[in-house]
């Protein structure tokens, strides 16, 4: 039994359509990904730290060998929980007090 031309053509058109929905998403997100690997690592010109933790990320896997590197990261966590404490600790101080 043959399908009807018309149910024929609207089948054709509609796989058309989705391949072209499916090969547009795919070069959206191909493309905002290369965006996020393109954008270079902001830094401050007087922070010794990040451009210590730029060099560690560069040798990859040899950082784990690396005293500098261990050094730099542990820094890196104490700042990072460090502004995370006092963040919390500013949200706290501002919260009304209950009666």
């Amino acid at each position: 039994m043959m399908p009807k031309p018309n149910l024929l053509i609207v089948t054709q058109l509609i796989s058309a359509v989705a391949l072209v929905v499916i090969i547009t998403v795919a070069a959206i997100q191909r493309s905002h990904s290369d965006v996020h690997e393109r954008q270079p690592l902001t830094i401050t010109e007087h922070d010794p730290l990040a451009h210590e933790l730029i060099r560690c990320r560069a040798l990859s896997t040899k950082t784990a060998d690396d005293k500098a590197c261990k050094a730099a990261w542990a820094e890196s966590r104490r700042r990072f929980f460090e502004m995370a404490s006092k963040k919390a600790a500013d949200t706290q101080s501002t919260e009304p007090q209950p009666p």
